[in-house]
This record gives C-alpha cells, sequence and structure tokens, in this order.
C-alpha cells in the first residue's frame, strides 16, 4: 500500500533478508501499481543492470488485484517453512508442570 520512508526501508530490508538468506523466503506484495510505478521501474533497471538477479524479481509482485496476491502467496504455501504450522510447545508456567530441570521437593 502507499507509504512514506519506514515503508520503502522495511519493503528493501526485507528483500535483503531473504536475498541473502538471513530470513526464509516469503511472497512480497505491492499494491498500488500507480503509486509504486517508479520503484517498479527501477527495481527493473536494477536487474537489467545486474545489480540483482532476475530470480529477486520471483520475490515480488507488483499489483492491483487481489486474487493475483492470492495466487501469489499460495505459489509459496507449499514450499515456504514460514507457512507451516507447528504444534505449539507446552509451556510448563501456563500447564502446572514442573519446570524442566527442576527438582522435586
Amino acid at each position: 500500500m502507499p507509504g512514506g520512508f519506514g515503508t520503502l526501508d522495511e519493503f528493501f530490508e526485507t528483500l535483503t533478508l531473504i536475498q541473502t538468506g538471513k530470513v526464509e523466503k516469503f511472497p512480497i506484495v505491492i499494491m498500488g501499481k500507480e503509486f509504486h510505478q517508479h520503484i517498479y521501474e527501477h527495481v527493473q533497471l536494477m536487474m537489467e543492470q545486474k545489480t540483482i538477479s532476475p530470480e529477486d524479481m520471483d520475490l515480488l509482485l507488483f499489483t492491483d488485484d487481489v486474487e493475483e496476491v492470492v495466487a501469489h502467496i499460495r505459489k509459496y504455501k507449499e514450499t515456504a517453512p514460514i507457512f507451516k504450522l507447528k504444534s505449539p510447545k507446552k509451556a510448563w508456567w501456563i500447564f502446572g508442570e514442573e519446570k524442566p530441570g527442576a527438582k522435586a521437593i
């Protein structure tokens, strides 16, 4: 969605963390094609100038179409660990179980 410097900072920071493998790959959607047209063109220029790879473009979707957003997210659903639900761990302080490593008195 349209935003300011903070939004751009988070956008590029997130892309960098994914690109460098610091966080798991997940879909990034930019809504508002007209508002973000110059950013899209600049990202394309970076790819053409080979400062980013074509694979990096797979991380992004610039669109105004909600159905396209859903399809983009679903594309990652089966492969991205971020979308895998894990069973929650029982917390000893919630479930009244003995604290791990504690000795009974």
